[in-house]
């Protein structure tokens, strides 16, 4: 079974840790102890504050990628997958391989959801921070956006022929 984790945060406080187990698909949480005593509840109905671990195998996988929906929710939208994608591609490795929390990690702080995502400390030699360089991002992203245009106008161009 190959494990890979995150720390979660609210406004810098650590509120717990998400598990995805690479052999079932499947996402696991557990709330911190000490953000269950403050009362903050983010997922009310489907993840109030309790001490258990949360995880939803009847969940559909390709809306939540076997994480718990309050996490899923975190993840990158279409464009950001597609950047990432491209980029894990240059870097060699296939997109297929990267887990969903490795998803959240990448997407840090920079989120547009009140979580962020954070390598677990109990993991530093695994989770080691990696050089990337921005322009190789925005050079991936604008390729992105020049083949969705040249798409759209091919798409166009049909009709005229």
């Amino acid at each position: 079974m190959v494990m890979d984790v995150a720390s979660v945060k609210y406004k810098e406080q650590d509120v717990g840790a998400v598990s995805f187990d690479t052999e079932t698909g499947l996402g696991s949480f557990e709330f911190e102890p000490r953000f269950i005593e403050t009362g903050i509840e983010l997922s009310p109905i489907k993840m109030p504050l309790s001490r258990r671990i949360y995880s939803f195998p009847e969940a559909d996988p390709a809306a939540f990628n076997g994480l718990p929906g309050m996490l899923a929710d975190s993840l990158p939208d279409d464009f950001g997958n597609a950047v990432l994608n491209a980029w894990i591609a240059s870097q060699g490795k296939s997109p297929a391989d990267i887990t969903p929390v490795q998803r959240l990690k990448y997407m840090g702080k920079r989120g547009v959801g009140a979580l962020t995502y954070h390598p677990a400390a109990r993991k530093k030699n695994l989770n080691a921070s990696q050089h990337i360089e921005i322009q190789s991002l925005i050079s991936i992203a604008q390729e992105i956006l020049d083949k969705r245009e040249q798409f759209k106008a091919a798409l166009g161009n049909q009709g005229h022929e």
